[in-house]
């Protein structure tokens, strides 16, 4: 989860102020705090990955997978 990544790769804390989509296209607004290094590296990384386009699962044969929670949110049956 993203809010976690925060304190993983920072070691600050993250607070989901607001979101929304449009189609396919998703927005999070954060607040952070912490240690001004450190949420400066934090809003320098943000800001570099910020309009990456989005991770793509390759497709999946659902009848072979061994996931218990689809990662491709497919329903098999």
């Amino acid at each position: 989860m993203k809010i976690e990544a925060f304190e993983i790769l920072f070691g600050i804390k993250a607070y989901q102020i607001a979101g929304g989509s449009l189609g396919s296209s998703h927005a999070i607004t954060f607040l952070i705090e912490g240690e001004g290094n450190s949420v400066n590296e934090a809003f320098d990384f943000v800001k570099k990955i910020k309009g990456e386009p989005p991770l793509r699962l390759p497709p999946r044969n659902c009848i072979a997978c061994k996931f218990k929670i689809c990662p491709s949110n497919r329903n098999p049956e």
